[in-house]
């Protein structure tokens, strides 16, 4: 059984990640890439998905076209760092499977696959 890991998580509206906060708790919006990778083998796969609470999401929806998301958003009540990661990291280890291949396939219902537009060897059809 594979169990995928989070090896490192970085945004890019935020650097520092671990100690960034954002204006407002209950109204927010972050970018999160994931790097996951596995025990068994070297090297990780990139994924990404927005979190943000719901305020955050209509503050976005002035500002962006009509569909905002058909993919890859977590939504929580405010922000906690804490919170968000460790559900993180339970999502991902929950995406546990025989082969690479399917724990790909069960990542990309969550997360957003650095290779989803473009094809790949380790691609799921």
């Amino acid at each position: 059984m594979i169990v995928p890991r989070i090896d490192y998580i970085h945004s890019p509206d935020a650097d520092p990640l671990e100690s960034w906060r954002p204006q407002f708790a209950d109204q927010f919006e972050i970018l999160l890439e994931l790097s996951i990778g596995d025990e068994k083998n070297d090297g990780d796969n990139i994924f990404s998905c927005v979190v943000a609470t719901p305020k955050g999401v209509l503050q976005h929806m002035r500002h962006r076209e009509f569909v905002i998301y058909d993919k890859a958003i977590i939504l929580v009540q405010f922000y906690d760092w804490n919170a968000i990661r460790t559900h993180l990291e339970h999502l991902v280890a929950s995406c546990s499977a025989r082969t690479w291949r399917d724990v790909l396939g069960l990542l990309r219902r969550y997360f957003q696959y650095e290779y989803d537009d473009c094809h790949h060897p380790n691609d799921v059809n």
